[in-house]
């Protein structure tokens, strides 16, 4: 599925494109910033998120912000459209730097517009190379030629230097009740400020490192032996990995796994911002008990899989601590951002957007295409 995000003019080629149903394409028309980044990230499922930089009528600025957004957010493929006269060179080189390849961004509109998408679709094989599919006016791909292909190379930053660093530890009440998911969402909320943050695996099995094999090679790189890179996210392999952590990255995310099973629990308990997550479920509830004798007032309860009917229920139950539960959304995929600011901001609070170093763009995949 693709998701569209265009003007009208362009949608009208898009669909005149896609009159043979050659691929799936929902478009939206949101009216401002929270409504296009909650039609992605609330459960949506897209392998290519096609951009107009100026959707938002005309304004360059809320486009690239939106951009930034969705490239830290979402594991899809950003194809992004300009025409000639809004898009200068400086923000071509803006949409560069936020990860979009340059093959990816698309000048003009109508013909041009149209040539260009068929070849990247065709490209990632959303798209068989099939003459017999594609319209009879539009071009097929041996006689397109991307316009994008002459655009300049990503600026190159200077490098991170070492950071006073604010720490979040996270922890679950018993074994399987999400405590990685919801580390990896505090991370990507993070990332969604444009903040340089990081995750640290504190348990032994190291479970974000066994997608090596199973990911696009493109989408799962390996820095060095204590340190990969899944989808755009900087991921640490144990302990040993905190001191080269630390000096990269302004906000670090270190997962504990089962708090029961942390072998010294005051390494966890001197975190700038702890979390626990839990199950409500009677046979679950039990794991909560040491969690609540160690809790002076400052830990956050994230709980899973609750109904909304019974949250206010389980907040009561939560005494004293109720103002520090929340309920977590659903997040199918651990690399694509389920959108609830709220919930993270809660936590989290407000944070200060950093630098971060330089990388080389990686293209995106979902885990299974």
């Amino acid at each position: 599925m693709i998701a569209a995000f265009v003007r009208k003019n362009l949608q009208a080629t898009i669909e005149r494109l896609n009159r043979r149903e050659i691929f799936s394409c929902e478009f939206y028309q949101a009216r401002n910033m929270d409504a296009a980044k909650k039609s992605v990230e609330d459960g949506g499922s897209f392998s290519h998120i096609i951009f107009d930089i100026a959707y938002f009528d005309g304004d360059i600025d809320a486009g690239l912000e939106l951009l930034s957004r969705f490239s830290a957010t979402t594991t899809a493929i950003m194809i992004v459209v300009n025409d000639d006269v809004n898009f200068g060179l400086a923000v071509k080189q803006e949409a560069l730097k936020r990860g979009v390849k340059p093959s990816n961004i698309i000048s003009g509109t109508g013909a041009a517009f149209g040539k260009a998408l068929l070849e990247i679709l065709i490209r990632d094989h959303v798209v068989i190379d099939d003459a017999t599919s594609v319209p009879e006016d539009i071009p097929t791909v041996s006689e397109t030629t991307l316009v994008a292909s002459e655009f300049p190379g990503p600026v190159t930053a200077l490098p991170a230097s070492a950071k006073d660093n604010v720490s979040i530890a996270v922890a679950g009440a018993g074994a399987g009740v999400g405590c990685t998911t919801q580390a990896m969402q505090i991370l990507l909320y993070l990332r969604s400020q444009s903040v340089d943050a990081a995750l640290v695996e504190m348990v032994s099995r190291h479970s974000l490192s066994e997608y090596d094999g199973i990911m696009e090679d493109e989408n799962y790189e390996i820095v060095d032996e204590i340190h990969i890179r899944v989808c755009g996210s900087d991921i640490y392999l144990g302990s040993q990995s905190v001191t080269k952590a630390r000096a990269q990255h302004s906000y670090l995310v270190y997962d504990y796994g089962n708090y029961e099973g942390i072998p010294d629990v005051s390494t966890y308990l001197e975190k700038d911002i702890r979390v626990v997550v839990g199950s409500t479920k009677p046979w679950e509830m039990g794991h909560l008990n040491g969690v609540f004798a160690a809790d002076d007032g400052s830990i956050y309860y994230v709980f899973t899989f609750v109904p909304a009917g019974d949250q206010q229920a389980v907040r009561m139950q939560m005494a004293d601590a109720a103002s520090k539960t929340f309920f977590s959304s659903y997040a199918p995929d651990y690399f694509n951002f389920c959108g609830n600011e709220n919930l993270y901001r809660g936590i989290v609070g407000n944070v200060q957007a950093s630098a971060a170093p330089s990388r080389p763009h990686k293209k995106r995949w979902f885990l299974f295409k």
